[in-house]
């Protein structure tokens, strides 16, 4: 069973026993499995909403894999950008970058401008192996959506990029994000479904989707008021839209978030101060950042972590609430 999507098609896996992803695409697109191969090293297939790392990695009945298939393997008009990059960490194997608010993080059709990669392009043209690394994703090991901001992890080779890629697939990469939310939230908490994509609405995750991946998000309230809270948040999984489904399940969407929303917060702005209301008119991306990172190094197994300073329009909005 397939599902188009706008730049690619989705399949969802229905075999009782475990089968590779090259395998699996080759039969379902009926093309070579070398073929399959080459679009999977050029980061054009997702399982469950995570990238695909190795060409033998294994699926089974439930998981969902999106296929973004071209013959060609570029973006035409991918060139290197210069663009301000607040770096945190950098040595020969790897970069940590601290992503702002509005980036987007690597081209696709409508973003063929001053992306991420277009900057780690023009940063790293003469870091020797970069260019061994897909023609369109080079180095993007992990995505942040648009109006994300925080810790992003870039590899310099394909070496580095498929040793970080498989400590992610292996959830052994502990993530740490923060965000404001509506209402006011308990102390404390987990939050677990299993999120998979709306068949309503592709461009959007659903915790009631059939065949979704188990996901698991832990939570603790930092500070609250009657209509605010500000919260941690540990993601246990990395299902795509994880934590903002998971708060609007639990009854707390992000504040600025356009597609898991609530029309009901918005009634309640005329009971707020003038500059709270000022601020949720005037908020345009979602107040997620994904604030803190820890892994260990691809080469050397030491661990590190990594913490980002949140946007200034997030801390302004945290003090105009009195948080």
């Amino acid at each position: 069973m397939h599902t188009l999507h706008e730049n690619g098609c989705s399949y969802l896996v229905d075999s009782e026993q475990p089968l590779r992803v090259d395998a699996f695409l080759a039969t379902q697109l009926g093309r070579s499995r070398a073929f399959i191969q080459a679009q999977i090293s050029n980061h054009r297939v997702r399982v469950n909403g995570e990238q695909a790392v190795r060409a033998s990695m294994r699926v089974q009945a439930g998981d969902e894999v999106f296929a973004e298939i071209t013959e060609d393997t570029t973006i035409p008009g991918l060139k290197p950008v210069a663009g301000d990059l607040d770096v945190l960490f950098e040595d020969e194997y790897l970069l940590v970058i601290n992503k702002p608010q509005g980036m987007v993080v690597h081209p696709a059709p409508g973003t063929l401008g001053s992306t991420l990669v277009h900057h780690l392009l023009h940063y790293l043209q003469n870091t020797p192996n970069f260019s061994e690394l897909s023609a369109t994703r080079p180095g993007i090991v992990h995505r942040l959506d648009r109006g994300t901001s925080g810790v992003i992890l870039i590899a310099k080779s394909q070496q580095t990029h498929e040793r970080l890629g498989k400590q992610f697939h292996d959830r052994e990469v502990r993530k740490r994000y923060e965000a404001i939310v509506w209402g006011r939230t308990e102390d404390s908490g987990t939050i677990s479904s299993m999120i998979g994509r709306s068949r309503q609405d592709p461009k959007k995750m659903t915790s009631s989707a059939r065949g979704g991946k188990p996901a698991l998000t832990a939570w603790k309230t930092q500070a609250s008021t009657e209509h605010f809270s500000h919260i941690w948040l540990f993601p246990k999984t990395g299902r795509t839209h994880q934590l903002r489904v998971h708060l609007a399940d639990l009854g707390h969407p992000i504040v600025g978030d356009p597609t898991y929303k609530r029309s009901d917060f918005f009634r309640k702005l005329p009971l707020m101060e003038p500059a709270a209301q000022d601020c949720v008119r005037n908020t345009v991306f979602p107040y997620l950042h994904a604030a803190a990172l820890e892994f260990k190094h691809p080469m050397t197994g030491v661990e590190m972590a990594f913490q980002a300073p949140r946007p200034g329009l997030f801390s302004n909005f945290l003090r105009t609430i009195g948080l």
